[in-house]
Order: C-alpha cells, then sequence, then structure tokens
C-alpha cells in the first residue's frame, strides 16, 4: 500500500519544475565524494574527537576504537594502513562510515600494556587529500602510560615517496637481522624531514629511516631507500627518557650477499656481473680460476660505466664449449668479500666472431661542458677494449682554436682512455680535445668507428668565484679536526666545495660560483674525507650528520663572512 501511495505522489509531480530538484537533491545525498563545482579541496582530513582518548589509561581490554574526522574518509583507502604496537595476534577490522572510522578487537588487550594504534598519515578523504598529521592514538589498559621518546630528522628524502622511520624493540631482531623482520613501531615522517616516536616502553632499541613508494612494506628491499642511525645504542631507561636527535642520511644500502652473478661471453669478451659496485683495484690473472687449467687471462678491468662488471679477455677458449669460472680476491666497494657459494658461474663460449666497430660510450666531461674545472682530469671510456697503445701522437688538447697543450695521456684499463693537463687549464677558455682514432681498432682487428673525434669544453670563471667563512658551534667531546662542512650550489648538478675547521671550528670555503647554496656538516670520524653511510649487515651506525635547510647567497669577488653553524 505505502509503494503503491509513492508511486501515485511520483507520478502527480514529474510534471512539475520542482521535480528535477528533488531528484538531484537525492542523488547528491547518495554521492559520498565532495560537490561538484566551488573551490578545489586541497586540506586532507583532521581527527576532531576519539575514544578512548589519546593518554587515556585504565582502558578496558575489550574496548572498540572510535574516531571522527572533519570530512568523510575514503573508506576504499584503509587496507593495510593500521600498525598496531604491540603487535596483535589478529589483524583489527577497520570500518568507515563517512566521518566515522571504527577499529574493532577480535581479541583482548593485555593487561597493564601502553597500546599505539598508529594510522600514520595514509588515511585521505575522496580528494584523495592525506591528513597533515600523523593520525595516532596511545592509550594504557594499566594506570600509567608509557612516556618513552625517540625523536629527530631524516635527511636526503625523495620528493614522491613516503618516509617513515621504523623502530625494532630488541629481541628476535637482533642483532643484524632486522631487515627481515617486522617492526614493533612505525613512525610517519613529516614533509620537513621531522619525525617524533612517543611512548615507548622502557627497553633497547633499533632503527632504520625506510623511504618507498610501496603502501605499507612489510619487509624491506633494495630498491628502498634506507638509512640506520647515526647514532647508538638507543636505550630507554625510564618510562620518561627522551632520545632526541637521532638523525638519518637515506641513500641506497646492500641488503643481499655480494656474489657473482653471472659470466657470459659478449663480442669476444667474456662478462662477469655481480651483485655491488667492486672495489677500484689491480686485476691479474690469479682472480680467475677456469675449469680447464690451461686457460689463462691475458686482460681485465672493471668497467667504467658500469662498476658491477669486470670485462675480460682470455686465450684459447674453443667454439660451442662450456665453462666454469671461479672468481677469488675481488672484493664490493663497502670492503665485502665473495661468499664461498656464489664466486663461480658456467658460461657457453659461442662460435660468432665479434665484428662490431669500438667507438666512444661516453666522455666526462662530457662533450660541449660548462664551466669545467681547471685542474680536470678527462677520461673517454670507450664500447670496447683496445690493442696496442700508441697515444704519443693520437691525442692533443688545444686552447682556443690553434694553441696546443701540453697533456699527459695513459690507458686506466683497456677501453678508459685518461687525458691529464701538468698544468691548470685557463680561466673562462675555449679547449678542444682532439683524438685521432684511425689506427685504433679492438682485440678482433675492428677498426674505430670513427677516424677523428673532436670534444669541445669551456672553463670556469675563477673572477666569479666567491667564498664563505664563520665558524661551526659545536658541544664539548667533539673532536673539531674530524668536522667536513660542505656547501652545495641550488639548482646545479655536482658542484660542491668542502672544507675542515680548526681547532675551534672556524672555517673558509673558497672557489664558489654565484647562487645560492645549502649547507651540510658530519663528523668524518674514520678520516676518509666522504660520509659513510653505516651498514646495516653487521648492524653499524652511520657517521653524525646535519643538513641546515637555509640557503645562503653568495656573490662574485665577494666573502660572505660570519656565517655560523650550530653542529
Amino acid at each position: 500500500m505505502l509503494v503503491s501511495r509513492l508511486k501515485s505522489i511520483l507520478m502527480n509531480y514529474r510534471q512539475s519544475p520542482g521535480f528535477a530538484l528533488v531528484l538531484l537533491v537525492l542523488a547528491g545525498c547518495a554521492v559520498q565524494g565532495g560537490p561538484g563545482g566551488g573551490p578545489v579541496d586541497n586540506t586532507g582530513p583532521e581527527l576532531i574527537s576519539c575514544f578512548p582518548e589519546d593518554g587515556a589509561t585504565g582502558v578496558d581490554s575489550q574496548t572498540a576504537i572510535v574516531m571522527y574526522f572533519s570530512e568523510p574518509l575514503d573508506a576504499r583507502a584503509i587496507d593495510n594502513v593500521l600498525q598496531v604496537t604491540p603487535r596483535l595476534k589478529t589483524v583489527p577490522r577497520v570500518k568507515v562510515q563517512r566521518h566515522k572510522l571504527t577499529v574493532k578487537l577480535d581479541e583482548p588487550l593485555q593487561s597493564d600494556r601502553t597500546y599505539i594504534f598508529n594510522f600514520g598519515r595514509n588515511l585521505k578523504d575522496y580528494q584523495s587529500n592525506l591528513t597533515a598529521r600523523e593520525i595516532k592514538l596511545a592509550f594504557a589498559t594499566g594506570d600509567s602510560i608509557d612516556q618513552g621518546l625517540i625523536s629527530g630528522r631524516v635527511s636526503e628524502m625523495s620528493a614522491n615517496s613516503k618516509t617513515e622511520v621504523w623502530l625494532f624493540r630488541d629481541g628476535g631482531a637482533f642483532p643484524d637481522t632486522i631487515w627481515l623482520a617486522e617492526p614493533d613501531y612505525i613512525v610517519s615522517v613529516d614533509q620537513d624531514g621531522y619525525y617524533q616516536a612517543t611512548n615507548l616502553s622502557i627497553g633497547a632499541y633499533r632503527a632504520l629511516a625506510v623511504c618507498d613508494e610501496r603502501p605499507r612494506p612489510k619487509f624491506l628491499s633494495e630498491n628502498d631507500l634506507l638509512a640506520p642511525p647515526q647514532t647508538e645504542p638507543l636505550k630507554i631507561n625510564n618510562r620518561r627518557d627522551r632520545l632526541e636527535n637521532v638523525n638519518f642520511r637515506l641513500s641506497k644500502i646492500y641488503l643481499k650477499p655480494f656474489q657473482l652473478l653471472n659470466a657470459k661471453p659478449l663480442d669476444g669478451y667474456l662478462e662477469l656481473d655481480f651483485s655491488r659496485p667492486l672495489m677500484d683495484t689491480c686485476l691479474t690473472s690469479g682472480n680467475f680460476i677456469f675449469s680447464d687449467g690451461n686457460l689463462t687471462v691475458s686482460l681485465a678491468w672493471i668497467n667504467e660505466e658500469q662498476p658491477t662488471r669486470i670485462i675480460m679477455l682470455t686465450d684459447s677458449l674453443r667454439p660451442q664449449t662450456e665453462y666454469q669460472i671461479s672468481v677469488t680476491g675481488i672484493r664490493s666497494e663497502n670492503g665485502d668479500t665473495l661468499i664461498s657459494e656464489d664466486h663461480s658461474a658456467r658460461f657457453n663460449w659461442p662460435a660468432r666472431a665479434d665484428t662490431l666497430q669500438p667507438k666512444i660510450a661516453n666522455s666526462s666531461p662530457s662533450a660541449n661542458a660548462k664551466n669545467v674545472e681547471l685542474s680536470v682530469v678527462m677520461q673517454i671510456n670507450l664500447t670496447e677494449p683496445i690493442t696496442g697503445d700508441s697515444l704519443r701522437n693520437d691525442v692533443e688538447l688545444l686552447c682556443g682554436d690553434t694553441l696546443k697543450v701540453p697533456v699527459k695521456t695513459r690507458w686506466l684499463d683497456a677501453n678508459s682512455l685518461v687525458i691529464e693537463p701538468p698544468e691548470r687549464l685557463l680561466s673562462a677558455t675555449n679547449y678542444t680535445v682532439h683524438i685521432d682514432t684511425r689506427n685504433w681498432r679492438d682485440y678482433a682487428e675492428n677498426y674505430f668507428q670513427d677516424s677523428l673525434i673532436a670534444l669541445k669544453l669551456n672553463t670556469i670563471d675563477q673572477d666569479l668565484f666567491g667564498s664563505i667563512s664563520g665558524k661551526i658551534l659545536f658541544s664539548g667531546g667533539l673532536a673539531p679536526h674530524n668536522l667536513i662542512i660542505e656547501a652545495s650550489l641550488v639548482g646545479a648538478q655536482n658542484f660542491s666545495r668542502q672544507a675542515r675547521c680548526d681547532s675551534v671550528g672556524l672555517y673558509k670555503i673558497d672557489n664558489l660560483l654565484p647562487g645560492k647554496y645549502t649547507f651540510s656538516i658530519w663528523e668524518d670520524r674514520n678520516n676518509n674525507g666522504k660520509y659513510d653511510y653505516g651498514r646495516l649487515v653487521p648492524y653499524i651506525p652511520a657517521e653524525p650528520y646535519h643538513s641546515y635547510p637555509e640557503q645562503i647567497s653568495v656573490r662574485s669577488r665577494w666573502e660572505t663572512a660570519e656565517i655560523n653553524w650550530s653542529y
């Protein structure tokens, strides 16, 4: 009867002007997204209230968690975004009804425990705006709540990826297997790199900063940017302990063992591919052992263009024959040796002859490079090794178009040529490198693709240089001679200058192009002149490092003085 009555009302009003308006209003009530028209919504949801309240104590072990937000949440984006610590045996059920989010538990909470329910910044509205702040709720089932804190900053974050700090409690993940374990705490890092892990219980921790593009990885991979902290150990000894300035600097860190991946013939040469870049070292025939004991390596080198690869020439390889090669005495760039079970590989030597002509793969500086350093050492990398050495008359460096500049030339390896002027080049001057390659040929007697190569470059104008000086303010206990300060030109690739401070922290950085510079300071504890990012296996903290967001202007022929930094 009711349905018939409604149909009758609709039939009576379907011809009226207001009928369409009523339908639009009803349709709008059914749509959960934002209304059309008007200003674009660029603001993420904000948490208005929650039960239990953040910091509550004596919470019932069977409680359900309810949160209310300033605008409707996207119910399609709530899978795998909740992190609970301590971890529960069963996964909580998360339900969204417009502004309301409910977390229901399938098991009771433990007594006298502090729990953290953390969504990070993964909740969003229907316009895909993420929450501006980390959505985190901490409460205790006992009469007091843990208030331990670890905080700091993460540097070198990727602009389009999510960055988090993972904390692992002392237990099964110690000492060197944390990259295979799930973290006990996950903390979001804000857009400026700052994080704060709160409500930590008493105990020892290990930490990692992780930057990735996945929604919430369960385990780490070598595609992630990673960083161990720059301090160790991390211990919360009392319930209210605060560990501040636990900082990270992200980079690629190797997780898998260093190993020989494969051996493959290519255009008459044998290539060995490894899982990591190799340490720059002199290779000899003793580094390689063939299953056929009569074979020897006549020439071997690390590929400059691809440092995970060794290229070699061998004598007496028989076509259509399978061989096994074993490698010994090879180290990765971070000093690791090959594990015993992954140091050999098999390959089948083909009958096909090498007919490819060698050519230039790349050069440093590149062709037509600008602002080349005055003390430049040039390097030409070829696609194949060249036989013989006739460089005395093959290479010349011209200042302008005609003035010949003396240079020293040498083969770095069989396909990498080094050109080094014995004196600094002239400032703001055009130079040309001429290479006569008519007599260059590979080991299969294929001659070079081009008979004459000309590479042009322009040197930096030292009259444009300015400088920056100041003082590093540091606390006691530091060795000031270990502090390195680096200035990097904003908007330029690979233009930076470094300096060490003196015993009282004074520094000066010369030879700076005009522009704006950002600064970083680190403790070069092993005095190798470069920053050490630390390791996961074995777990080694990184060198302490601070970066500063301020940009300092440099003018030509001017010293910018009294630029002081607190370290």
